[in-house]
């Protein structure tokens, strides 16, 4: 399995935006664009600006989301993922 493919816990916050337990990096990412997009909180005139909702700012601690800062935020929130024997 490559190392893209691994399964991170989510922290119990990000649980609660996202609805899941574990997911891959790509799939988290995914996962939080699937929610920004359902919940319209990309900036209407700046399309790389997310302006979360309440929800998202319990989880972020941000009033702000800029395209770049999409990984970071989510990777604070993604637990190691534990070797299988």
């Amino acid at each position: 399995m490559s190392n893209l493919n691994k399964l991170y816990k989510l922290s119990a916050p990000l649980q609660g935006l996202l609805g899941k337990s574990e997911l891959s990096r790509p799939a988290a990412v995914k996962e939080f664009w699937v929610y920004v997009k359902e919940h319209k909180l990309q900036d209407p005139a700046d399309g790389r600006i997310i302006r979360p909702n309440q929800q998202m700012k319990d989880v972020f601690n941000v009033n702000e989301i800029k395209l770049t800062q999409v990984m970071g935020l989510l990777s604070k929130h993604l637990e190691k993922p534990s070797v299988a024997h």
